[in-house]
């Protein structure tokens, strides 16, 4: 090898390939030299050693969750095995979805989290689609129960999971019994000391933060993949709607923060607007839209479908709508023309009685 030629102009070095050990799969990302450089980009000079990137592939991801009881607060789930991710958990909320932080004994919540990779040596299995969309091909499990996750990519790729869960009964206190001379003591402490009165301050009229409620009054219910016009959202705040746009903060779907190059928000109550290009990375379903505001949220849940017949492509196509009622048109032009005929019977028996007259 000449010095000074680049390697990639001499080597043939295999990338991609899949080695399985220990149970767990294998895939090489690149050639390095010792500095850290890809070796399509290193330069032949004395003796150099090349090391193969590997990254594992995760076909399988098992978690553990603690089911809340009613009354208990959340535990934020855990996984079961040794893999190089970790969860990140966006939010709980209730069948109104609206936020939880106690539980109600038979209540449904949905608990919204994400399993995301560590870094470039870690990949989850995945697949294309018919639309040459990457989707997940492992399997995810809670508790022993297989649930459904979403693949996607932002700095890492991840997992999006939606698991839905139902509190049990709370657990009762145990009774502890004391004896009777107990019972004597406590009552004559309690006769002894008499608490002084105190004078009472009355507390400060304030606002109570549930008085305040985004709703969405403008929604499309489904989204048409290959639709040229995007979803415009509208939402009104019940407590001086005139300032609602002041008080806006993000958009998420799914609990993924959208960049704000990913749609259009404006006063006006609060309009938003999310462009075809950021509902076609979506896959199909129903997906999650979550306005946020700074002292509220508000939320809707469109569904993204396949155009499943030609009115279907017809519209998605043609996006504006004539409004003019060009219908019967036939029938107009007969009710003229039998008009006309009656006015001119009418004057021809005028001219006759004046011939009588005459």
């Amino acid at each position: 090898m000449t010095r000074g030629i680049r390697l990639s102009e001499t080597l043939k070095l295999t990338d991609h390939e899949r080695v399985e050990k220990d149970g767990r799969t294998y895939l090489s990302l690149d050639w390095r030299d010792e500095k850290g450089t890809s070796w399509g980009d290193v330069y032949a000079a004395d003796d150099l050693t090349l090391s193969c990137i590997w990254a594992e592939v995760i076909r399988n991801v098992n978690i553990n969750f603690t089911i809340p009881k009613a009354g208990e607060t959340l535990s934020a789930p855990t996984l079961a095995d040794d893999i190089p991710c970790h969860i990140e958990v966006a939010y709980v909320v209730d069948e109104h979805f609206d936020d939880a932080e106690t539980f109600e004994e038979g209540a449904t919540y949905n608990l919204m989290f994400s399993v995301i990779a560590d870094d470039e040596t870690c990949l989850f299995e995945t697949q294309e689609d018919e639309y040459g969309t990457p989707v997940y091909a492992g399997t995810v499990h809670i508790n022993g129960e297989e649930v459904e996750a979403e693949y996607s990519e932002d700095e890492m790729p991840y997992l999006y999971i939606n698991y839905e869960f139902t509190p049990g009964p709370a657990e009762e206190e145990p009774v502890t019994e004391t004896s009777e001379t107990q019972e004597s003591e406590t009552q004559e402490d309690t006769e002894t000391k008499i608490p002084e009165e105190q004078p009472i301050s009355p507390a400060p009229e304030t606002t109570p933060a549930a008085s305040i409620a985004y709703i969405v009054t403008e929604a499309p219910d489904e989204w048409i993949r290959g639709s040229r016009d995007g979803v415009k959202i509208v939402v009104k705040r019940n407590v001086d709607d005139s300032s609602c746009f002041s008080h806006f903060d993000v958009v998420k779907i799914d609990g993924r923060t959208l960049d704000t190059g990913d749609y259009t928000a404006k006063a006006g109550s609060t309009v938003l607007t999310l462009p075809a290009k950021t509902l076609s990375k979506r896959s199909t379903g129903e997906h999650t839209i979550t306005i946020l505001f700074d002292d509220g949220r508000a939320e809707t849940a469109p569904t993204i479908r396949e155009p499943s017949s030609a009115n279907d492509t017809k519209n998605r196509k043609n996006t504006s709508v004539g409004t003019g009622d060009d219908s019967n048109i036939t029938g107009w032009i007969i009710l003229l023309a039998g008009s006309i005929t009656v006015i001119e019977i009418l004057l021809v028996a005028m001219k006759r009685r004046r011939r009588k007259q005459s």
